[in-house]
């Protein structure tokens, strides 16, 4: 009697962050350390209108509390550099799923990732000696992880093969390189 009704999604997004960080130099030393949080709330409903047959639309509500603690130590000598650093995430997800019509929860789902991401880095200059001239070099090389935590799936159709939570993403990278420069001087 009303007509075709509307699609909609609206979505209801909130966040806060939070970063504090304190660095010292000891001589040839540096120590850099620091906490970062982060607060989040997404609300949306599916109203997909006359694809769901007069029931009541889906409302969702996630929340996410991320914290993180990090340091890191760099050594600097005349030609060489080393740095390693540590950084752990600890990530707690909520979803709650109700219905439009009397707020009935239709699921609830809860789940935490964390994560140890290690990074070490070395460099080392080549240089001519002093009053020498010559080409001069770079070697580096670098390890490092990262993490993206996981987190839920929507519901799926009846017919549908899923799974609730997925897993985080984890990726390391190795890096190496060498750079080579002239010296111009004469």
């Amino acid at each position: 009697p009303d007509g075709i009704q509307p699609i909609s999604q609206p979505v209801d997004i909130g966040a806060w962050t939070a970063e504090a960080g304190w660095s010292h130099t000891f001589g040839d030393l540096a120590l850099e350390a620091g906490v970062f949080a982060q607060d989040t709330t997404r609300r949306r409903i599916d109203d997909f209108g006359p694809l769901l047959f007069g029931a009541p639309a889906s409302a969702y509500r996630n929340t996410g509390r991320q914290r993180a603690v990090f340091a890191s130590l760099v050594w600097t000598a005349d030609d060489l550099r080393i740095e390693a650093g540590l950084r752990h995430d600890r990530d707690e997800r909520h979803q709650s799923i109700t219905s439009t019509a009397g707020g009935a929860v239709i699921e609830e789902r809860r789940s935490s990732f964390s994560r140890l991401q290690p990074q070490i880095g070395v460099k080392y200059v080549f240089a001519p000696d002093v009053g020498a001239t010559g080409p001069t070099g770079t070697v580096r090389a670098r390890y490092a992880e990262a993490f993206r935590p996981g987190g839920f799936n929507p519901v799926p159709g009846p017919q549908s093969i899923w799974r609730p939570v997925f897993a985080p993403e984890i990726t390391r990278a190795i890096e190496t390189g060498f750079a080579r420069a002239r010296s111009t001087f004469t």
